[in-house]
């Protein structure tokens, strides 16, 4: 609110908010530097057009207020079935608040890359309906951060949560399937190494169970702990699974299925003579 560009840059822009106005775009400021780090807007000023409700950041020169319109039209006259790319800064924030997410990791420069998006995005308007939105990330590096080698990739996540689709994803009807099954199940996602890594590093508050993909009695259990999963949510415990013999290892855990809750980073295993009771916990 008191820098000079911020306020040079409002009135280059205040110039074409009737235009914007007339083809159906609603333009406003906010003074907020919290609200805007959380967006990983660490400069000032910046412009973010909700498009399907994806935030999509402007790259170019805020003093060319024709320009910015340009963006602006052409953003919002793109066809439906069109996923949005967006930048590494806005997507931990769109994770953060959105519910529902599918996230392709792909690479622009990989023809692969392109066919899958040129299948998926025949999907974009069928997500969205059902209340997921899908975008596309084109950055090495935040895959990597998310154990992704391969591109293209998949993610969903739901409630901060990744779960990694491990189909075809040129077969585009079978990738929506998933995407709406993984909204409407109570599964418990299962997650990576790497994954668990983060997500012990950024939240507050954790579960996670250390099962046996190949043991009865660890089906069971999950099955069970699927009881309280929606229960974990409304307390603000995300509660995920890993099936990694070598992480067990690591924290000692000699036969599989093992709850641990993280809080704060640290762990702590449920030691209750049978982990049937957790759901009457």
């Amino acid at each position: 609110k008191n820098d000079d560009e911020s306020e040079d840059v409002l009135r280059d822009l205040e110039e074409i908010d009737d235009d914007a106005d007339k083809s159906g775009i609603a333009f406003v400021k906010i003074s907020d530097e919290v609200l805007a780090l959380e967006f990983g807007l660490e400069t000032l000023p910046a412009l973010l057009y909700y498009r399907n409700k994806v935030p999509l950041l402007y790259d170019g020169n805020l003093h060319d207020e024709k320009l910015v319109l340009t963006w602006l039209e052409t953003h919002k006259d793109l066809d439906a079935d069109v996923i949005e790319d967006i930048s590494s800064s806005i997507l931990p924030a769109l994770i953060d608040n959105t519910t529902y997410l599918a996230v392709l990791f792909y690479d622009r420069n990989d023809e692969n890359s392109q066919t899958t998006l040129l299948e998926l995005e025949s999907i974009d308007d069928d997500t969205s309906k059902h209340g997921i939105p899908f975008v596309k990330i084109s950055d090495l590096e935040v895959a990597s951060d998310y154990g992704i080698t391969e591109l293209p990739a998949l993610v969903y996540f739901e409630k901060k949560i990744p779960n990694f689709y491990q189909g075809d994803l040129k077969n585009e009807e079978e990738v929506l399937n998933w995407l709406i099954h993984q909204k409407e199940s109570d599964e418990i996602e299962d997650v990576t190494n790497k994954v668990l890594a983060q997500m012990i590093k950024t939240s507050d508050f954790l579960a996670v169970l250390f099962y046996d993909s190949g043991s009865n009695t660890s089906q069971t259990i999950m099955e069970e702990l699927e009881r309280i999963d929606d229960d974990c949510d409304q307390h603000g415990i995300p509660l995920v699974k890993i099936d990694d013999s070598q992480l067990e290892s690591l924290y000692g855990i000699k036969n599989p299925p093992a709850l641990a809750f993280y809080k704060k980073q640290v762990p702590k295993f449920y030691t209750g003579q049978h982990l049937f009771r957790i759901t009457e916990i």
